[in-house]
């Protein structure tokens, strides 16, 4: 359920960045919400899914098996390879920004729910 439901936190992460472009980048409310949710959702849903199911799941096998499951090690596993690449990227803070949120909500969404039914 974890797996099918956890990334669908993409929706308000996806919202949340758009509004963020608003405040930060003066982007129109109708150029954010009419063009710029939409693709954060077209385009992050699927991203996340397929990042759950080649990264997420492994990961928490691996975890899982080890005793060492919480939040805090799920999250190091993106996190850190993620930072390390921002390093490269122009400019560095809005890319890991961008990318870190969506990835946080997809992490805490799963954990919720793996909590909920476990």
């Amino acid at each position: 359920m974890a797996v099918a439901l956890g990334p669908l936190a993409i929706i308000p992460a996806s919202f949340l960045l758009a509004y963020a472009e608003v405040v930060f980048r003066g982007q129109s409310v109708q150029v954010a919400l009419g063009e710029l949710f939409p693709l954060y959702v077209v385009v992050g849903l699927p991203i996340g899914y397929l990042v759950t199911f080649i990264v997420g799941i492994p990961t928490v096998l691996v975890l899982n098996k080890l005793n060492k499951l919480s939040l805090l090690n799920i999250t190091s596993v993106w996190l850190v390879p993620l930072s390390i690449f921002s390093l490269f990227q122009e400019p560095i803070i809005l890319f890991w920004a961008f990318f870190t949120f969506p990835a946080f909500a997809v992490t805490v969404g799963c954990w919720r729910l793996y909590k909920l039914v476990v």
